[in-house]
């Protein structure tokens, strides 16, 4: 896969998670690969809730009230998500999220 594409999917299914109009199917797997990813665990939780990958979640995140749970400024949030969207763009998850995006 072409690393464009690559990008191309991953932003797609960034963007309708945070829609938060992802199936609970599609959250799960989502959620599972970024729970096994090699990542902190706070770079997990926090991206998680911001993209609602939860499925029990309720409350929408955002940078701010991120922030204000981890006692940090919003600004710092942001550079957490950097490390797992790198993860996303590995090629098989990439190819994962194709398969399950149906793109």
């Amino acid at each position: 896969m072409k690393p464009r594409e690559k990008v191309e999917i991953v932003d797609k299914t960034l963007d309708i998670a945070r829609a938060n109009q992802l199936s609970n199917k599609q959250k799960n797997i989502l959620f599972e690969m970024i729970n096994n990813s090699d990542k902190t665990e706070k770079q997990k939780d926090r991206f998680i809730k911001y993209y609602n990958l939860d499925i029990n979640q309720e409350q929408i995140y955002t940078y701010t009230t991120l922030a204000k749970e981890y006692g940090c400024t919003p600004s710092s949030i942001k550079p957490s998500f950097y490390g797992i969207r790198q993860f996303l763009l590995k090629d098989e998850n990439a190819e994962l999220l194709k398969k399950i995006m149906k793109v």
